[in-house]
C-alpha cells in the first residue's frame, strides 16, 4: 500500500468530523443572539488591501464563520497533523482556503504560497498559538508575514455565556447553542520593518491578543479566561 493510499482513511475521517464540528457552529451560529464588534474596522482595513487575522487557538472554532461573513477571500494554515486535518476540514467547511503547512517548521514553498496568496488580494486567518501550543505564546509567522506582504494584522476573539471547555492544551471553548455570544476584531497598528525587534514585537502582540479576548469574554458576561 502506497502512503497516499495508506493517508485517504484518516483524510475521510477529518473530513467527516469537520463537517460534523462545522454543523456544530452553524447551529451554535443560528439559536444564538450575536453581538459584533469591531467589523466596520475590519471592512476598512480590508478595504484599502488584505489583512491578516490573529486569534488565540482556545477560540478558533468559530473563527472562519466569522471570517467568511466579511466578504472577502481568506486562506488558514492546515497543520498536517491529525488535528490540523481536522481543522482544515473545518476550515473549508465555511468557504476558507487552507493552505498545507507545518506552523512548527514552515517550508519556503508554502511560505511562497501564503505570500503569494496575500499579495493578490486573499486574507489570513491564523491561531498564532497553534496547533500545539504552548498556549498564548505566538510563533513568529504573523509577524513575518506582516513583514513580507505589508498586511495589516487584525485581533480576533469570541465568546459565548453558556459554553464548555475542551481538555486540550489551550481549553478550547466549545459554545452552546440558545445563548448570547460576542466577538469582535481589532487593528493591530504596530509598524512593522525590517529594523523592527521580533521578540518585542510578538510579546506586544500577545498582550494585544490576550487583552482583546477578556474584553470579549466580559461582554458576553463571562470571566474573563484562556
Amino acid at each position: 500500500m502506497t502512503f497516499r493510499k495508506e493517508l485517504k482513511p484518516v483524510n475521510l475521517l477529518a473530513r467527516l468530523l469537520g463537517g460534523a464540528v462545522a454543523l456544530w457552529g452553524r447551529f451554535c451560529l443560528a439559536t444564538s443572539r450575536w453581538t459584533a464588534e469591531g467589523e466596520a474596522e475590519l471592512q476598512g482595513v480590508l478595504a484599502e488591501g488584505p489583512a491578516i487575522v490573529v486569534m488565540w487557538h482556545s477560540r478558533i472554532l468559530l473563527g472562519p464563520a466569522f471570517l467568511m461573513r466579511q466578504g472577502a477571500p481568506f486562506i488558514a494554515i492546515r497543520d498536517p497533523s491529525p488535528a490540523g486535518r481536522l481543522g482544515g476540514a473545518v476550515q473549508a467547511s465555511f468557504g476558507m482556503e487552507p493552505v498545507p503547512m507545518s506552523t512548527r517548521r514552515p517550508s519556503r514553498a508554502a511560505t511562497r504560497t501564503v505570500i503569494q496568496g496575500v499579495r493578490s488580494g486573499k486574507s489570513l486567518g491564523i491561531a498564532t498559538d497553534g496547533p500545539e501550543g504552548p498556549a498564548h505564546q505566538s510563533k513568529s509567522a504573523a509577524i513575518d508575514w506582516a513583514r513580507a506582504s505589508g498586511a495589516t494584522i487584525v485581533l480576533f476573539a469570541f465568546s459565548t455565556r453558556r459554553q464548555v471547555r475542551l481538555g486540550t492544551w489551550d481549553r478550547m471553548l466549545l459554545p452552546l447553542p440558545f445563548t448570547r455570544g460576542v466577538y469582535g476584531f481589532r487593528t493591530w497598528r504596530q509598524e512593522i520593518t525590517r529594523q523592527s525587534d521580533r521578540e518585542v514585537l510578538l510579546a506586544e502582540l500577545d498582550a494585544a491578543i490576550t487583552a482583546h479576548q477578556h474584553e470579549i469574554d466580559v461582554k458576553a458576561g463571562v470571566p474573563a479566561g484562556p
